[in-house]
């Protein structure tokens, strides 16, 4: 093997580790900030922890929606076809 022919080789294999590195780091990033919707028959099924924040998927039933004028809390309710959940927030 040349020395340019090494000096090629050692630079792939740079480039080869940090572009994995750099996947691996993006990776683990995305993973904390992917967001699961959970639908209201999970929460009915008591597969979300009942302390715990998160997203609520679905579809805002028709007339449903209420909100006091002159505030931001508002009480609606979401359905998923199969269940139906209150929210207030």
């Amino acid at each position: 093997m040349t020395p340019g022919q090494r000096r090629r080789l050692v630079w792939v294999l740079v480039l080869l580790l940090a572009s994995g590195l750099a996947t691996t780091l993006v990776a683990f990033a995305l993973q904390r900030n992917i967001a699961y919707l959970y639908t209201p028959a999970e929460v009915l099924r008591g597969d979300v922890d009942p302390h715990a924040r998160f997203r609520l998927g679905g579809m805002v039933v028709k007339g449903s929606f209420q909100r006091a004028e002159g505030s931001l809390e508002a009480q609606f309710v979401v359905t998923d076809g199969d269940a139906t959940l209150p929210v207030s927030t």
